[in-house]
């Protein structure tokens, strides 16, 4: 990854709209496919579950506004930074 982000900070977080996600029905498990590379990944943590769900409320128009993950959150950090490495979304710093 070229630039750290910097989770000490809030940013906006996104996901492409190339991402077609799809739930297990207990909803403790992720796919995230994009449709033009054919990447896939994988999502077992529930804070990760949470976010991406939260990106598809209606309301959100796709991106949303995150808090500074602190350090004691690696998942969720490790989660944002494969999304990225996917080129499945990203983020930007307010």
């Amino acid at each position: 990854m070229k630039n750290k982000i910097d989770f000490y900070k809030p940013y906006w977080f996104y996901l492409s709209s190339d991402v077609y996600v799809s739930y297990n029905l207990e909803q403790t498990k992720m796919l995230l496919y994009h449709t033009h590379t054919g990447k896939e990944f994988e999502v077992n943590d529930k804070n990760s579950i949470e976010l991406v769900k939260d990106v598809y409320e209606p309301d959100n128009l796709g991106v949303i506004k995150f808090p500074e993950i602190k350090a004691n959150n690696q998942e969720l950090t490790v989660f944002v930074e494969n999304i990225i490495k996917l080129r499945m979304g990203g983020v930007m710093n307010i």
